[in-house]
């Protein structure tokens, strides 16, 4: 086999591949929303059903262990060489103060951008973290500090509830 049919098999494996791979991430959307979230696993629920790749993940978990620090109070230092997350939101992010819903709701905003595009979706974020047992005393004081503002209110919440 000449070398132009060597890369042309070569080529339509990929392509095969590539559509194999698109298959399944419709079918594993399409059961994310189709069944009922374990109770147990509500954040890995909501990370399925919005798509987050495990870089995406990763960082979702760096902020709330830089929020969680925040919120009992240790001191938050900007690192000086992380590539981790761009710099205009690490310097929102490394406030020395409690965290506020508002202030999580941009940061997810930034973070997430179109996955997170309302306090709503935030809510269910806490929310699904909450029940699966994860930063669950942040979440308790985000989400009694979201119901402390007259424009928001816990309706609509989905499935992640």
């Amino acid at each position: 086999m000449n070398e132009n049919g060597i890369v042309e098999d070569l080529q339509k494996q990929i392509n095969e591949l590539e559509e194999k791979v698109d298959k399944l991430n419709e079918v594993v959307r399409l059961l994310s929303k189709s069944k009922m979230p374990d109770p147990r696993y509500q954040y890995t629920h909501w990370l399925l059903y919005k798509g987050i790749d495990n870089e995406l993940k990763r960082k979702l978990g760096y902020v709330f262990n830089i929020l969680e620090k925040r919120f009992r109070g240790e001191l938050v230092e900007i690192p000086k060489k992380s590539h981790f997350v761009d710099d205009d939101l690490k310097q929102v992010l490394h406030v020395n103060q409690k965290p506020t819903f508002e202030e999580v709701c941009l940061i997810l905003k930034s973070l997430l951008g179109q996955m997170c595009p309302s306090d709503i979706d935030t809510s269910i974020l806490l929310m699904s973290l909450l029940r699966e047992g994860l930063h669950t005393e942040l979440s308790t004081y985000l989400l009694v500090d979201a119901s402390k503002n007259s424009n928001y209110s816990f309706h609509n919440f989905s499935q992640f509830i």
